[in-house]
């Protein structure tokens, strides 16, 4: 079977969607409930307009949580 450039072409973008759709899923498992693994709890917003979502992933670092993550409209904290 002789490889074309149709093929190739079409190989190819299956390969992309699927790293991207593999990069682009967060995981969520901390705040599903059931699982056991973290209690999240939420604060003002301000930190994730001004600052985006790194700087509320260091502000529940250091206020002992394990991670941080913006929602929406809150900057969350898991523990």
């Amino acid at each position: 079977m002789a490889m074309t450039l149709k093929n190739s072409v079409g190989i190819f973008i299956t390969i992309l969607f699927i790293i991207f759709s593999i990069h682009c899923h967060t995981t969520s498992a901390d705040i599903q409930p059931g699982y056991g693994i973290g209690h999240v709890s939420c604060f003002d917003p301000v930190l994730c307009i001004h600052r985006g979502e790194t700087a509320c992933d260091r502000y529940c670092i250091l206020s002992k949580f394990r991670h941080g993550f913006c929602t929406y409209d809150k900057c969350c904290c898991v523990r």
